[in-house]
């Protein structure tokens, strides 16, 4: 879909916006884990803009199956690098969610139980997200989201032991009633 192609394109544009000050949730234009779970696929844009507190910027237009579309990015509260695009779609006169992206972009979150050599080895691709987060005994932080009428996938990351910057990444796609493990890569230094 246009918007998986559209991101690495604009990313420059939603970092150039990174010029507001932090935000809390729910009354400022930047967006948090919370609002962006609450946006639906097939939700006005006047509902988004209510739960966002923001228009976003447009980044832009396009049409696709005779419908016309807009993508919108806004900031997120996480990081500064961080950015939320959504891919609307106007059917009989109004504007709706088509498809979502959140990338978060704080990094795994540093706790105590990191994801070892061993764990990392022991999970496979097709392995649900419960049996990699059992395997690694956290959940991890979710880094990027995606969500559209084709594809569902997330990328989580977790922490490893001997390294301040090192991480394991995990893609997941659902497939099968859950979210599967699609690739992973680990920096270990």
């Amino acid at each position: 879909m246009k918007l998986r192609s559209t991101v690495a394109a604009i990313a420059g544009v939603v970092i150039a916006l990174t010029g507001a000050t932090a935000a809390n949730a729910d009354d400022t234009p930047k967006v948090d884990r919370y609002e962006f779970a609450h946006i639906s696929l097939g939700q006005t844009f006047d509902k988004t803009i209510a739960r966002f507190d923001s228009k976003g910027t447009q980044v832009e237009t396009y049409k696709e199956g005779g419908y016309a579309h807009q993508i919108r990015a806004w900031q997120v509260t996480t990081s500064e690098l961080g950015f939320v695009y959504l891919d609307l779609v106007k059917v009989n006169g109004v504007w709706r969610v088509n498809g979502k992206l959140a990338a978060w972009l704080d990094g795994p979150k540093q706790t105590t139980d990191k994801m070892t050599k061993a764990e990392y080895r022991s999970f496979a691709k097709g392995a649900t997200i419960a049996e990699v987060r059992a395997i690694a005994g956290t959940a991890g932080r979710t880094q990027i989201e995606l969500r559209d009428s084709e594809t569902k996938t997330l990328t989580v990351e977790w922490p490893v032991p001997g390294s301040e910057y090192g991480y394991t990444s995990v893609d997941f796609t659902w497939k099968d009633g859950a979210f599967r493990v699609a690739s992973k890569t680990a920096v270990w230094g």
